[in-house]
C-alpha cells in the first residue's frame, strides 16, 4: 500500500518505486496559463482548433504554444479575434 499526500496539485508518494513518477503526477495539475484565452474560447463556443485557425496557426503548433504562458500582446490579439468571431 502506498501513502499519497496532496499538496498544491502535486501527489507525493512515500515509495520511490511506484509506477508513476512525480513528474508524471505533476502533469495532471490544472494549467493556469492562458486561462483568459480558454475562457473566451469557451464563452464563444469555439474549439481549440477553431481558435488556432482564427489566429493563423496550425492546430498542433497552437496546442504546443498554449503549454507556456503567451506574451500578453499575443493573448490580447487572440482574445480579440475570438470576441469578434461571428459563427
Amino acid at each position: 500500500m502506498t501513502l499519497l499526500t496532496y499538496d498544491a496539485g502535486i501527489v507525493y508518494s512515500d515509495y520511490s518505486n511506484d509506477n508513476k513518477t512525480l513528474q508524471q503526477q505533476e502533469g495532471r495539475r490544472k494549467n493556469p496559463m492562458n486561462e483568459k484565452i480558454k475562457k473566451a474560447r469557451e464563452k464563444a463556443g469555439l474549439k481549440q482548433w477553431q481558435v488556432a485557425e482564427l489566429a493563423g496557426y496550425r492546430e498542433d503548433k497552437f496546442s504546443r504554444m498554449l503549454r507556456h504562458e503567451l506574451p500578453e500582446e499575443e493573448q490580447i490579439r487572440i482574445i480579440k479575434l475570438i470576441e469578434n468571431w461571428k459563427g
